[in-house]
């Protein structure tokens, strides 16, 4: 659209928004009831969704029905709004209970009201979308929230809240009307969370003991927002361009027809904080490209097709922080390829006034790409073939969080890796892995820095957390420390709180550091740790995958000449800006951090047999006697923007 916009949605409270613009622009107004309006709702969210040029109004009104939203003229006004696009939820209200002058029946004056708003909004000239009603938080004794048996007996079958939201489905159809489906979204989405997780929608209620289960704070509003606005860009393309934060996207980066809400993007389309989108460093057929394209906090689904139509493409693409996703993607001249993955994308904010404890390292600047506010691609390989790519929220995926220190981190720049750098390529699209590990932490510092309770805050029913540390608790000098002391103890209470919130625990015991002699002779330092983890696993029935035992094999099968291969060995001047010789026996290379990672896959098939029905298909057993060999390992690499730099922690 090439004029400024704005929307209307009928919902209800005080009036929020920008200022209507004036008679040749487009208006965007939010008509409904408490759920959707300000102070209570998700409808100012979601117009801060909107682009700054972008006129919108929230017009819902608290305590209002489909009935006396028009009675008390507020349907009047926004008529005399003269809107082009109003989105209308009602349902709450409309219930028994509420009084003659609300009350309305889903199989007739209900539905009779919604196609009334919908026919008078066209005849004004607007679109309307119909949005069924945002779900009760009322969890059953399963953790469950059942939309069938959610309602008090006071209410008659026939009147639940479901009832209102099939006539809404039942209008929309007949009408052929866009429609947002709430109340499914959000029932689903809950479910996903639980109820404990649940909590964090609540407002502050007066009675504690009785919380507000059908309103939202700030925090609840915009997620549920962002439900809205993903399910909207779906629903109606036409209405993304008019959105600062879109939630889906459809790019294609070659030259030809691009589809109804697909986006041609140019090698030369340089990114823009306003644009969303664009190449942070050059595009071309024969160079790594830096792809950033800005998304909220949540799990998507990447779908990219690969091939060119004159010549051969091979093509890796890493996200975030160097995040391998696929690998060597091939194909032949006139070939075209269609792959998929799932990302995570997180920010450092837990609630409104709670964020994670970041360390310099990855406030920057540059900012961490695995904490901004982008989703960043590396398109790369040793001919990149990238046609489209299709980006969508991915609200069934599981997610795979990981806590742990600098052997795990997704680190930032070449030649260091961590096996949870590693670990997406080997899942297929229904697993999305979150690496919450940094490098330095211990599990006290892990906790303390508020990590765990972002990854808690993240985290819904089902998902797994993959637990390594060691390295840095050895360095724990409080009187008592020790494995077996204060490190075992508080593993057991991270295994505890993520079983309370339902979550699966899987422990890793730590790799070992490489201490080697010339005759291959190997002097372990982590086995005490190691062990300490072996017997909470034991006591506590967590699956465990014994990576320092895998680790001291894979180092074995190398031998003394190539062990170090594995790691951050390399000569002065082997990397863009590095003047002095790298020789670090803790952390690894790419190669390292891949052949660990099969490890720990390799753990994975062994002793978590649910996630293993999850991985990729090609992700073959392995034996850590019998690694790849590194002379012929190549995962493509980028040259860096800074200098190689040891991580925290030994």
């Amino acid at each position: 659209m090439s004029r400024s916009a704005s929307l209307f949605i009928v919902l209800g409270l005080s009036i929020s928004g920008s200022l209507l613009a004036a008679d040749n622009a487009e208006q965007i107004v939010l008509v409904g009831d408490s759920t959707v309006a300000t102070h209570s709702g998700w409808g100012d969210s979601f117009g801060k969704m909107l682009k700054s040029d972008v006129k919108w109004v929230n017009l819902a009104r608290g305590g209002r029905s489909s009935k006396s939203y028009r009675d008390e003229g507020w349907w009047k006004q926004v008529l005399d709004s003269k809107p082009t696009w109003v989105f209308i939820q009602f349902g709450h209200n409309d219930q028994p209970g509420k009084g003659p002058k609300r009350e309305t029946d889903p199989q007739t004056t209900f539905r009779e009201n919604l196609t009334r708003y919908a026919n008078e909004a066209r005849q004004a000239g607007a679109k309307p979308v119909l949005v069924t009603s945002l779900t009760r938080r009322l969890f059953d004794n399963d953790g469950k929230i059942d939309p069938e048996r959610l309602e008090p007996v006071s209410i008659p079958k026939g009147f639940r809240l479901t009832d209102y939201a099939e006539a809404t489905r039942a209008v929309a159809e007949e009408l052929d009307v866009p429609l947002i489906d709430l109340n499914r979204l959000s029932v689903r989405h809950m479910n996903r969370l639980g109820p404990e997780a649940a909590k964090r929608f609540d407002p502050g209620s007066k009675t504690p003991e009785h919380p507000d289960k059908t309103h939202l704070n700030s925090y609840g509003a915009a997620l549920t927002a962002q439900l809205v606005v993903g399910e909207l860009c779906h629903v109606v393309p036409e209405f993304a361009p008019l959105l600062k934060t879109r939630l889906s996207w459809n790019f294609v980066f070659t030259d030809g027809d691009v589809q109804e809400g697909g986006i041609h993007v140019a090698p030369q389309t340089a990114y823009e904080s306003e644009q969303g989108y664009g190449f942070v460093s050059s595009a071309n057929t024969e160079t790594p490209a830096l792809f950033d394209v800005n998304l909220v906090e949540a799990n998507y689904e990447v779908t990219m097709q690969f091939g060119h139509s004159d010549h051969s493409t091979s093509t890796t693409i890493k996200a975030e922080a160097r995040r391998l996703m696929l690998e060597n993607v091939e194909t032949k001249a006139g070939e075209y390829m269609t792959r998929s993955f799932t990302v995570n994308v997180r920010r450092p904010p837990i609630t409104p006034d709670r964020s994670t404890k970041l360390n310099s390292r990855e406030t920057g600047p540059p900012m961490h790409l695995n904490w901004d506010d982008q989703l960043s691609f590396e398109f790369n390989g040793t001919k990149p073939g990238v046609v489209s790519m299709m980006i969508r929220p991915s609200h069934e995926a599981i997610t795979v969080f990981i806590a742990g220190d600098s052997t795990v981190t997704d680190q930032r720049t070449e030649p260091y890796a961590g096996w949870g750098q590693m670990l997406p390529r080997f899942f297929g699209p229904s697993v999305a892995v979150s690496n919450h590990a940094e490098s330095g932490l211990a599990l006290r510092s892990f906790e303390y820095q508020l990590r765990l309770e972002k990854l808690l805050s993240m985290m819904k029913p089902d998902d797994y957390v993959f637990i390594q540390f060691g390295h840095n608790d050895q360095k724990d000098n409080r009187d008592g420390a020790g494995p077996f002391s204060t490190y075992k103890n508080k593993l057991s209470e991270f295994v505890d709180v993520i079983r309370a919130k339902r979550g699966i625990p899987v422990l890793v015991t730590s790799m070992e550091r490489l201490r080697m002699d010339e005759n291959g002779n190997q002097t372990p330092t982590l086995t005490d740790y190691a062990e300490a983890v072996r017997q909470v696993g034991k006591d506590q029935n967590v699956p465990v995958i014994d990576l320092n035992v895998m680790s001291l094999k894979f180092y074995a099968a190398l031998g003394p000449k190539r062990s170090t291969k594995a790691f951050a060995f390399y000569p002065a001047g082997t990397l863009l800006g590095q003047e002095k010789e790298l020789k670090d026996r803790t952390h690894h290379n790419s190669y390292g951090a891949y052949q660990l990672a099969r490890c720990v896959v390799e753990g994975i098939q062994k002793h978590v047999p649910e996630l293993a029905k999850h991985l990729a298909k090609d992700a073959e057993r392995f034996d850590p006697a019998k690694p790849d060999d590194p002379l012929t390992f190549d995962l493509p690499s980028i040259p860096t923007l800074q200098l190689p730099k040891k991580p925290a922690g030994n």
